[in-house]
């Protein structure tokens, strides 16, 4: 009798890890999904003085006409990415311009056919660099950041439409964060949320430890 309710409670117990575990995969997917599909509405929770980048934009002369890899997109129809990477890379230390990055980035198979950029050869296009990310993110990650110097780079809609595009995250304001925008022509910060509307992904730029 006693071998069978120990066994009994141990079966209780695996299957309430097993839901335990189940719960709170699930509610990792769901958040993911909803980030992914409906996006966050981000809210400092204090002003951050803007960090001073670069303001570099994807359609300068220099690189404009840039081909990444072979996807026949150039950097001033999707080079967005590209360059908000590159003012965090010079944000930290690293010398290199959108067009330089995008070079390297194309020489090591650093984008897909469609000229995405594939963010684990960051580090094989420029040694030293290399990045971080979270599917799961909120406003305190973004504070988090900003205090500790960073820059973090999100994808919005540019200007609320469903077109994807991406901006470095530098300081806050009156309750909305500030970014740089790689189209942005007056080349200065401007709010997020404001402008764009929701984030729906998050990466950060980092030196290689």
């Amino acid at each position: 009798m006693k071998g069978k309710l120990l066994k009994k409670k141990l079966l209780i117990t695996i299957f309430s890890v097993f839901l335990i575990i189940f719960a709170l995969f699930g509610t990792y997917a769901l958040r993911h999904l909803y980030t992914k599909n409906i996006g966050l509405h981000l809210v400092p929770s204090q002003d951050f003085t803007p960090i001073e980048l670069t303001p570099w934009l994807q359609n300068d002369h220099e690189w404009a006409s840039l081909e990444l890899g072979e996807s026949g997109s150039k950097m001033a129809s999707i080079g967005c990415l590209v360059t908000s990477i590159a003012m965090s890379l010079e944000h930290l230390g690293f010398n290199i311009t959108p067009g330089e990055l995008c070079t390297a980035l194309s020489e090591n198979g650093g984008f897909t056919p469609s000229g995405q950029v594939i963010w684990n050869r960051i580090k094989e296009a420029v040694p030293g660099a290399d990045y971080t990310y979270s599917r799961i993110f909120t406003s305190r990650t973004i504070d988090n950041d900003l205090k500790n110097g960073y820059t973090p780079i999100v994808m919005v809609r540019y200007y609320k439409t469903g077109i994807s595009h991406w901006v470095a995250i530098v300081g806050a304001k009156d309750g909305d964060y500030l970014i740089m925008d790689p189209l942005c022509a007056d080349r200065k910060p401007i709010p997020l949320y404001g402008t764009h509307g929701r984030v729906y992904s998050y990466r950060k730029i980092v030196k290689r430890q």
